[in-house]
């Protein structure tokens, strides 16, 4: 079932390919908003466009640096407001 929702995998190949097709969406409801690879490292900025502009009216900004595992290699570094 993992295989059919997503056929190109969940790696990069699968991000760069869901990235391409949320570009048919709008600015609002589009969830990968970045995808890079830095030196090697894979970067992919993802958000809800409602929540990230909270944060000019925000009195806290917290960064969660665990880094935790997510799938197989990915790694998660999650701000909260």
């Amino acid at each position: 079932m993992k295989a059919k929702a997503t056929p190109s995998g969940t790696g990069l190949e699968g991000v760069i390919n869901q990235s391409r097709s949320d570009l048919q969406l709008s600015a609002e409801d589009q969830y990968i908003h970045e995808v890079r690879t830095i030196d090697g490292i894979n970067i992919v900025c993802t958000m809800l466009l409602y929540l990230a502009n909270l944060v000019h009216a925000t009195n806290a900004l917290l960064a969660d640096n665990t880094y935790k595992r997510v799938h197989g290699s990915w790694k998660e570094w999650e701000i909260v407001i």
